[in-house]
């Protein structure tokens, strides 16, 4: 039995796998078993997690300050009871399962940057790329001002996006 080890690609979302992993699934023999195990590929770098983080803190300042609140915690019965302010937590949680969606199991897709935890679905670089543009354009529709540094990975990859 033969086994073949299958990297995704991680600068697209439509690319499911690099040139070299399509030239080694060509050469495995038709017919015949084999194992094949799939990596995510790159996951990203800290600079575009710290990117990430940032916009959520300046996303949450805005949200808050337009009434967003949440609930303080839930009884027994549960209903919802008491208001918190809106924080960058909440705003991670919130535009990481809208942006970044969850797997086909429902479990959501994650901005950890190990593999450490085996419950967590670590998102692929292009992916968290995906997210981040779509991220911009809803609060640029909006009107929030959000901090793009210029020598993070974000930038990098945009500007090789649009060239």
């Amino acid at each position: 039995m033969g086994s073949l080890r299958l990297t995704k690609r991680a600068d697209t979302l439509f690319e499911a796998f690099d040139d070299e992993t399509l030239a080694s699934i060509s050469k495995m023999p038709i017919g015949k078993p084999f194992i094949a195990t799939v990596d995510d590929g790159d996951t990203g770098s800290l600079s575009m997690l710290k990117t990430w983080r940032k916009w959520m803190a300046e996303t949450a300042v805005v949200m808050a300050a337009n009434g967003c609140t949440m609930p303080g915690y839930c009884d027994k019965h549960g209903n919802l009871r008491g208001k918190r302010k809106f924080n960058e937590n909440d705003a991670h949680e919130l535009f990481t399962m809208r942006w970044l969606g969850s797997n086909e199991h429902g479990v959501r897709y994650s901005w950890s940057m190990s593999r450490k935890n085996p419950y967590a679905v670590v998102a692929p670089k292009g992916k968290r790329l995906f997210a981040m543009d779509r991220h911009l354009e809803w609060a640029t529709e909006r009107g929030i001002k959000l901090t793009i540094p210029n020598s993070g990975e974000y930038a990098k990859l945009q500007r090789e996006q649009n060239q």
